[in-house]
C-alpha cells in the first residue's frame, strides 16, 4: 500500500508492506516498489529506506536521507547529510554536515570556496574526498588501516593521519575511517564517478 500525505508545506510518500499474516509474504511473494519524485529546485528533502537505492539531483537542495541496505548517491544538493549501514555514498555537493557508512565507500566533492564544518567517516570503507583547491578549510583526516593519500599544499601527516589549512584555513572537513584508504584530492570539477 502507497499513503502520499501533503500539505501546501510538505508532501509525505509511505510505503506500507503486507505482514505475513495479510497472505502475500506468507506465500513468497516478493513486494517491491520504486520511487520517482519530481520536486522544485531548493527543496529540502528527507528520504529513508531499507532496501534499495536512493539517487537525488535537485539543485540547492537540503538533502538527509539514511538508507540500511542500498547505496546513497546525491548531486547538486547545498547541504547532505547522509547515513547508510550497508552501502556506498556517492556525492558532488555545495557543503556536508555528516556522511557515513558502515561497510561502504564514500566518494564525494564538496563544491563550496568555504565550506561549513562537515564529517565523513565510514568503519569499513575507502573514503576519496575532493575539495576545490582554491576552497578556504582546515582538513584532518585518519584511519587506523589504510594508507592516506593527499595532493593538496599544506598539509602534513604521519602514517595513519593527515591535517592542515588550505588557504588560510577555515571550518573543519574531517574524514575518518577504520579500515579503509582515504584519498583527499584537489578539484575544480563537477563531477562524480
Amino acid at each position: 500500500k502507497v499513503d502520499i500525505e501533503s500539505s501546501p508545506g510538505a508532501i509525505l510518500v509511505k510505503t506500507s508492506y503486507p505482514n505475513a499474516k495479510e497472505g502475500l509474504l506468507n506465500l513468497g511473494a516478493w513486494v517491491s516498489v520504486d520511487y520517482t519524485v519530481m520536486v522544485p529546485s531548493g527543496t529540502a528533502l528527507k528520504l529513508s529506506g531499507v532496501n534499495g537505492a536512493v539517487h537525488v539531483a535537485v539543485p540547492a537542495s537540503e538533502v538527509s536521507c539514511e538508507v540500511t541496505n542500498g547505496s546513497i548517491r546525491v548531486e547538486g544538493a547545498s547541504l547532505l547529510s547522509a547515513t547508510t549501514v550497508n552501502g556506498s555514498i556517492h556525492f558532488a555537493v555545495e557543503n556536508i554536515r555528516e556522511v557515513s557508512s558502515t561497510t561502504g565507500a564514500i566518494e564525494g566533492t564538496v563544491h563550496s570556496l568555504t565550506p561549513s564544518t562537515g564529517k565523513v567517516e565510514t568503519v569499513n570503507g575507502t573514503i576519496t574526498l575532493s575539495i576545490a583547491k582554491t576552497a578556504a578549510v582546515r582538513i584532518e583526516a585518519e584511519n587506523v588501516n589504510g594508507s592516506i593519500r593527499n595532493d593538496l599544499p599544506g598539509l602534513s601527516g604521519e602514517k595513519h593521519s593527515l591535517s592542515g589549512d588550505l588557504n588560510g584555513g577555515g571550518a573543519t572537513l574531517s574524514a575518518e575511517t577504520v579500515n579503509g584508504g582515504i584519498e583527499i584530492t584537489g578539484s575544480g570539477d563537477r563531477v562524480i564517478r
